[in-house]
């Protein structure tokens, strides 16, 4: 899909595709504050890249609501630890690693991560809520 300002990513660009956070994730970061410059965005659910747009990436405070900065994995690891310094990522993900890691189905290290983004978000929430 192509509009006059966003191109998504070719079919075979999945290699690239696989160092983002999904969807769901980058726009649940969003919903928490993460607005950063990254490299790619998700518009309509589809990653891609804002043409023309400085160094070829997505620059922070878009104006449009429709748009989702694509964070990598490790842009959103560090995200989360310097903006909410009380949770340690990496203790996380080695505590999910290693929950799986007993079970009979392990996860990969790849759906480990996607995990512990998901378990931050939702820690982060509850607090938030906690806080209202």
């Amino acid at each position: 899909m192509e509009n006059r300002i966003f191109t998504t990513l070719m079919k075979n660009d999945k290699m690239i595709e696989n160092e983002f956070a999904p969807y769901d994730l980058a726009l649940a970061m969003k919903e928490l504050g993460f607005d950063e410059s990254t490299l790619f965005t998700y518009y309509r659910k589809k990653i891609g890249y804002i043409k023309n747009s400085i160094k070829g990436g997505t620059p922070p405070n878009l104006p449009f609501p429709q748009y989702v900065p694509a964070p990598t994995y490790s842009q959103a690891f560090r995200w989360f630890r310097e903006n909410y310094n009380w949770i340690n990522p990496t203790r996380q993900l080695v505590f999910i690693l290693d929950k799986t890691a007993q079970s009979d189905n392990p996860m990969s290290y790849e759906e480990a991560e996607f995990a512990c983004l998901r378990k931050l978000i939702e820690i982060i929430n509850q607090m938030k809520d906690e806080h209202k």
